[in-house]
């Protein structure tokens, strides 16, 4: 597979890289969701009043990669409401400081805590049966937990360590998760894709081979990869009341991919980066819906390659077998809930 990631100006012409592409939002008038982004700008623009929405204090969420970022900044959000909140972190010292924090400051809040390293498919199979053992009340999923390598390096299972973090890991968490999700009334899920899945394109049908070596090229495949899970899951879903969608945050200051100077007019804040997590997540006029991809706050349309059929259906089925999960086996499932054939237990 032959790999194009595109900074635009910032690139050197030999690099072989694709170029910068301008990004397609759906407007008011064209938006298939049935949903305008006037009513989504302005939901975030008044920074989103979660005490104000009903039913909050039945909310069980789980949030990856919780210790710093815009995933910390999501959580110091969410602790300030009456949902009970489960930060994910790798590392336990670092978790045991923000638990500290947010507990001094939020002393009603509840919070608790979950490790694992996403490197590790062991270490989030063990996570997914701690949440499904501890938390029978689960009903949010909030995939925020990514990275970009230094350079590229191999994990334990021998797969590049950028996309199992970003991609695989997430993939098994949120399969595992899926009967206790479908088990709810309204439950969500949200992951965090990047505008940088555009400068990804294949050239042959090879989604998981190894000619992406560069960091940021692996980095944009990654974010590839989940939207068209995203997208394939959303509409394995749509006979149920589970909402599926995966969000662009926006290029956050601060970071090693905000570093090039090209990305530093069009920055984001920490702050500003929790909010579209929190409107993808808790619109309401995202509630149910399936499949959305959202640029910071707007509805818009991925990239060729994220929209076609085949390419979808190829990640999907490959992403089941890297995982050695049965693939057959929820799909069954899912149509089985939908069709109200099956319960959880």
């Amino acid at each position: 597979m032959g790999v194009g990631v595109g900074l635009g100006l910032a690139v050197r012409k030999n690099a072989g890289l694709r170029p910068f592409p301008y990004p397609t939002y759906c407007s008011i008038e064209n938006s298939r969701q049935g949903y305008g982004k006037a009513l989504i700008i302005s939901f975030v623009k008044k920074n989103i009043d979660l005490h104000s929405l009903p039913g909050f204090e039945k909310k069980c969420i789980l949030l990856t990669g919780a210790t710093d970022g815009i995933g910390l900044e999501t959580a110091r959000q969410l602790a300030k409401t009456p949902c009970k909140l489960i930060l994910h972190g790798r590392n336990p010292e670092k978790m045991a400081q923000v638990l500290q924090k947010l507990k001094g400051a939020h002393p009603h809040a509840r919070i608790s805590s979950i490790l694992a390293d996403f490197e590790s498919f062991d270490q989030v199979r063990q996570m997914a049966a701690q949440i499904r053992e501890e938390y029978p009340d689960f009903n949010v999923l909030i995939n925020n937990a990514g990275m970009m390598a230094k350079k590229r390096k191999l994990c334990e299972e021998g797969f590049d360590s950028t996309i199992t973090v970003n991609y695989l890991s997430p993939f098994i968490l949120t399969v595992s998760l899926l009967p206790l999700l479908l088990s709810q009334p309204e439950s969500q899920i949200t992951s965090l894709t990047s505008i940088g899945h555009r400068f990804f394109y294949a050239r042959s049908s090879d989604l998981f081979g190894d000619k992406a070596r560069k960091p940021i090229a692996l980095y944009c495949k990654s974010k590839l990869l989940v939207i068209a899970f995203i997208r394939q899951l959303g509409s394995l879903l749509k006979e149920t009341a589970v909402g599926v969608n995966c969000v662009h945050p926006g290029v956050i200051l601060g970071t090693k991919i905000s570093g090039a100077g090209i990305f530093k007019p069009f920055g984001s804040t920490r702050a500003e980066g929790a909010q579209t997590i929190l409107n993808a997540a808790f619109n309401p006029a995202l509630s149910g819906q399936k499949g959305i991809y959202l640029e910071r706050l707007t509805p818009s349309t991925p990239s060729k390659y994220a929209l076609d059929p085949a390419i979808t259906q190829e990640i999907w089925k490959e992403s089941f077998c890297r995982c050695g999960i049965e693939q057959n086996s929820i799909e069954a499932y899912i149509s089985a809930f939908a069709t109200r054939e099956c319960d959880y237990h």
